[in-house]
């Protein structure tokens, strides 16, 4: 037997929970002790999201996101907010939250790249695939200052889960209704961590209904209305609260429209970095968002958040319909800047990253070929994720939330030859 082989035999015999219990300590120890050497203090910003907390720290209400009082909010998706203002509860709003914050998006991290090995496990990969691409994941921090801020590794966490749960799904060459109502409910429940995951679960049923007809396969559309019911049930009571509260629907989230207009006007970049900074104080970004604008803030008030969104929705794409060339060169620099980060800042970083992303997409497509649910449901992740960060301003903590798959697929092919070579059993 070939030293590969051996490795891959080893890896195999391991409790899979030992395994991933190993890469989450590994990661956690990795992050904490990048903390320390480069001397990062974590800091409480107070932006929309922190204000939110602070709210339901305080008063047990989800609002106040801006310059003012305005009221309830749907601002930001619930879920990441409701645990923070557990964190400002316990620890106040000092040095102690902003560590505390930082431990838990850090351990938020290191546990959704130490799931990797247990999704290769459920998508009949060999397992020194996922081992090995968790190890480098846990290993390397290289986004740090995202790690320990925002919601970001929230969303990572809740986007492999609910790949790997549709994984799981979808291999099951018969699932019960049970477990496609299960599979709805997990996507949902994943939305209300990060709304973006919205188009790849209707690309996935679409997916999944075209290739079931194509087959005959019995009762396709009842699986695909049963999932997206799941979906709806989960979404519902934040649904019905924010009807209640804000006085129309809401998916998830109601600053859409706020966002088209920051993000498409006659002084906008490409990057959130760029809108914050440049001109400041006196930028477009700083003079229209009601969390740095008194007036805005006050007009929010005013129309109420629904109706102030939309009316900037409207405000932002009648400028895109005014200006397309613009609007398209805005766009394009987004696409590009999501997949290969801007090389101004990090230049060294994107340098590293372009050939790390070129595998990645080679890894795709052997994936398609060799372990195709697996690779389909990426493909939809990378398909229909990243279309609202076309039309909006883009940050590379967007990226960061599937930054684990880019990973998985480049060490995949990076093992390729290693695990063809030895030929292991693949483990079941």
């Amino acid at each position: 037997m070939s030293t590969t082989a051996k490795i891959c035999s080893w890896l195999e015999s391991l409790n899979i929970k030992h395994v991933v219990l190993f890469l989450l300590a590994l990661g956690i120890v990795t992050r904490l002790t990048a903390l320390a050497v480069l001397r990062i203090h974590p800091t409480i910003a107070f932006a929309e999201m922190e204000k939110i907390a602070r709210s339901l720290a305080e008063n047990g209400t989800f609002a106040n996101p801006y310059k003012i009082p305005t009221g309830p909010t749907a601002h930001h998706a619930p879920i990441y907010p409701m645990l923070l203002s557990v964190i400002f509860r316990a620890f106040g709003y000092g040095a102690a939250a902003a560590y505390a914050m930082a431990v838990m998006n850090i351990f938020f991290a290191a546990l959704h790249y130490a799931l990797i090995p247990v999704l290769t496990d459920v998508a009949k990969i060999h397992r020194v695939v996922g081992v090995l691409a968790g190890f480098v994941a846990a290993l390397v921090p290289y986004r740090i200052m995202r790690e320990i801020r925002w919601e970001t590794t929230l969303s990572a966490l809740a986007i492999i889960l609910v790949i790997l749960v549709a994984t799981r799904w979808w291999q099951d060459p018969q699932p019960t209704r049970f477990h496609t109502f299960c599979l709805g409910l997990a996507w949902g429940g994943g939305m209300l961590c990060c709304p973006a995951l919205l188009p790849v679960f209707l690309l996935i049923l679409l997916y999944f209904g075209v290739f079931a007809w194509k087959r005959k396969h019995p009762r396709w559309l009842i699986t695909v209305a049963i999932a997206a019911l799941g979906m709806v049930v989960a979404i519902a009571p934040w649904t019905i609260r924010n009807y209640r509260a804000l006085g129309g629907l809401v998916f998830v989230r109601s600053n859409f429209g706020l966002e088209v207009d920051l993000s498409n006007n006659s002084e906008a970049h490409a990057t959130f970095a760029d809108n914050i900074a440049i001109g400041f104080p006196n930028n477009y970004y700083h003079l229209n968002h009601p969390w740095a604008s008194r007036a805005h803030a006050e007009m929010v008030l005013q129309l109420g958040e629904i109706q102030y969104n939309r009316q900037y929705l409207h405000k932002g794409i009648n400028w895109i319909r005014s200006n397309p060339r613009a609007f398209a060169k805005l766009a394009l620099q987004r696409v590009v800047f999501f997949w290969f980060m801007p090389t101004e800042a990090q230049p060294l970083k994107a340098f590293f990253l372009v050939p790390w992303t070129l595998l990645a997409i080679y890894g795709l497509w052997l994936a398609l070929h060799r372990h195709r649910p697996l690779g389909t449901l990426l493909l939809c992740l990378w398909i229909a994720y990243p279309l609202v960060y076309y039309l909006l301003q883009t940050d590379t903590r967007y990226r960061y939330t599937v930054d684990w798959s880019f990973t998985l697929l480049a060490v995949y092919v990076l093992t390729k030859r290693l695990w063809d070579a030895g030929r292991p059993p693949a483990h079941r």
